[in-house]
């Protein structure tokens, strides 16, 4: 389980840098998935952040890690259980909004995935598990 939460923790982070570099690549991400999936692209994007979300908040908790640092993974479920249940024309609303905002709100977004997935990483590193042996 530490493992699951450490990728889980990585990923969050490095989503974070690319969001950072270049937010340009979000907007060609969401206008690839608009053309995949249709209409449907947000409710499979909200099933990705609950896949993360419990994955991260349940490794947590087995490893003994403190609860404040499973919020993040219910917040990541929260999140995608809004996008899996939004109607339709909310969600195309919401598409369109997104890809509409400037690129430093993309960058702020970046900045909060860095240190989210930092957090994590910290609360993971407390806990002084001891390295692999052969």
């Amino acid at each position: 389980m530490f493992l699951v939460a450490a990728f889980c923790a990585v990923s969050i982070t490095i989503d974070g840098i690319f969001m950072l570099i270049d937010p340009g690549l979000y907007r060609r991400c969401f206008e690839f998935l608009g053309e995949w999936f249709g209409g449907a692209w947000l409710p499979v994007y909200g099933l990705g952040f609950c896949m993360m979300g419990a994955a991260l908040a349940l490794s947590l908790r087995a490893v003994g890690v403190p609860a404040i640092y499973c919020t993040a993974g219910v917040v990541l479920v929260a999140c995608g259980l809004c996008l899996i249940f939004l109607q339709a024309e909310r969600l195309d609303f919401l598409a369109v909004w997104w890809a509409r905002r400037p690129s430093w709100l993309y960058r702020l977004g970046g900045v909060v995935f860095i240190l989210l997935g930092a957090m994590v990483l910290q609360g993971l590193a407390a806990l002084r598990i001891p390295a692999f042996t052969w």
